[in-house]
């Protein structure tokens, strides 16, 4: 018989709150609000469009032109052009922040400024989705508080059912060519751009050709390490490509790409992830004050007895950080308990505290075990049709004495250095592999992406355990600020 791997026990689960997800019905209404300068022509007023000159330049090789334009353009030169340009830089400066109405006006901006270049038709230029990111891009680049999929979210982001491109960029670019279209200067094309769905988009031919060399060289060798970073960085452009059309698919992304399966194939995983964000936050700096309120708050909280006794192990003077780390981030599920519930084919599964505890973190007290533990896991997410996302796994006799901190990502298991690191680049693994997080401990990965990561998407789910224990930490942060303590930026 078996021994069952078991994790703490469980608690009363608080209501899931409803998404607050604007419908891209809406979200298009919201941008098409124009500006009076743009719309309110008088009706008998011929309006004179003045094309940007461009020479030497062959009809069908649009794409190249294009990308050029998009790749030199200074955003900042650009906004310092326009007195609202200038406005909106100042406010960054200030606020470090934007409110809707900023960003409605930003988006504006840019995409008047592009559709004021027109080809040698004198029609306004056509951009497809990979134009849409690197302008979300240039915009995360020098407003870095910014989301970049408040601006673009690539098609199937959301599932399959999410066929089309969303954000600002694209409902705004959308709503002026309908808008010029219907002025008479725009003649528009026979595929409407509603209906692109932007697969072949993201990346253009020749790129595609140069990326599978790298990728083809990828499948058939692991070494020198040196020249793997090489490769995989020479295609990453086919990669995100590949990662948006998996839909979170995590196991094809692994066969597609099979030198992550190699034991540093995390740092791969990771390099990709700096290169999307580059947003320069870390969990290492937020943890140390992070850690310190979540320890007084579950002090002060949990009353269960299962739970006491590890806050107790806090205590001992013997305890190693990455025990005490191993603890606090076990026992999160505790105070951010979850609300998911799952339909089945008969009747419905609601996660609890102890499945949301193993979901996030799997204890193993002992190395004969560990394959056994990866396997019950396994079987039960397969059991309820369930895909096995990433999670954490620490090894050691007790919470209190951990020995080795693990990443199980589908049949790899990565060996890092800690329990925190290990939390980290399982994060960073669902944003590259565009991966959802598994519901017995979504509510857990939601709370570090918005308190410590800093990432807020149009789609993120509104859990009310999460509301509340963030808070509960804005709130002692206020207390610290008028007590004098010194505080994070949170």
């Amino acid at each position: 018989m078996q021994r069952q791997i078991t994790g703490l026990q469980s608690l009363d689960k608080s209501p899931e709150r409803p998404q607050n997800i604007k419908t891209n019905e809406e979200q298009n209404k919201e941008n098409l609000q124009p500006d009076d300068h743009h719309c309110n022509q008088p009706k008998n007023q011929k309006v004179e469009v003045i094309p940007v000159q461009i020479s030497e330049v062959d009809l069908n090789s649009g794409d190249v032109l294009f990308d050029s334009s998009l790749h030199s353009l200074d955003l900042t030169k650009l906004l310092n052009e326009s007195i609202f340009g200038k406005v909106t830089l100042s406010i960054y400066e200030i606020r470090k922040d934007f409110d809707e109405s900023t960003r409605r006006k930003l988006v504006d901006l840019i995409i008047t400024s592009l559709l004021s270049k027109t080809d040698p038709l004198n029609q306004p230029i056509q951009y497809k989705n990979h134009h849409f990111d690197e302008l979300a891009n240039k915009i995360i680049g020098l407003f870095p508080s910014e989301t970049k999929e408040i601006y673009y979210v690539a098609p199937h982001t959301e599932g399959s059912q999410q066929k089309i491109s969303k954000g600002k960029l694209v409902d705004a670019y959308r709503n002026r060519l309908r808008q010029l279209k219907k002025a008479g200067l725009h003649r528009g094309r026979k595929r409407k751009i509603e209906e692109t769905e932007g697969e072949s988009d993201s990346i253009d031919t020749e790129n595609k050709r140069v990326c599978t060399v790298h990728q083809d060289w990828l499948r058939h060798n692991t070494a020198p390490w040196e020249s793997v970073v090489e490769h995989w960085n020479a295609s990453r452009a086919l990669r995100q490509s590949d990662f948006h059309k998996a839909i979170g698919n995590v196991n094809s992304i692994i066969e597609a790409w099979p030198v992550v399966k190699q034991p540093l194939g995390y740092t791969l995983l990771e390099s990709d992830y700096n290169y999307m964000f580059n947003d320069g936050l870390s969990i290492y700096s937020e943890w140390p004050m992070l850690s310190t309120k979540l320890e007084n708050l579950m002090r002060s909280e949990i009353k269960e007895k299962a739970y006491i006794p590890f806050l107790d192990n806090l205590k001992d003077s013997d305890i190693t950080p990455d025990s005490r780390d191993a603890i606090l981030l076990s026992l999160l599920p505790v105070i951010c308990p979850p609300s998911t519930v799952v339909r089945l084919a008969k009747g419905s599964w609601k996660p609890s505290c102890a499945e949301s505890i193993n979901g996030f973190i799997l204890h193993v007290k002992v190395p004969g075990d560990l394959e056994m533990a990866r396997d019950q896991q396994r079987e039960k997410m397969a059991k309820i049709k369930q895909p096995l996302q990433p999670y954490v796994i620490v090894l050691g006799p007790r919470l209190s004495a951990i020995e080795h901190s693990y990443v199980n990502v589908d049949e790899t298991l990565y060996l890092v250095e800690s329990p925190l690191k290990a939390v980290d680049i399982c994060y960073k693994i669902f944003q590259v592999l565009n991966a959802t997080y598994p519901p017995q401990s979504e509510q857990v990965w939601l709370f570090l992406q918005k308190y410590v990561y800093k990432r807020t998407t149009r789609w993120d789910k509104q859990v009310k355990s999460v509301i509340i224990l963030t808070g509960k930490l804005n709130q002692a942060k206020k207390e610290n600020s008028r007590s004098g303590e010194p505080e994070s930026q949170n």
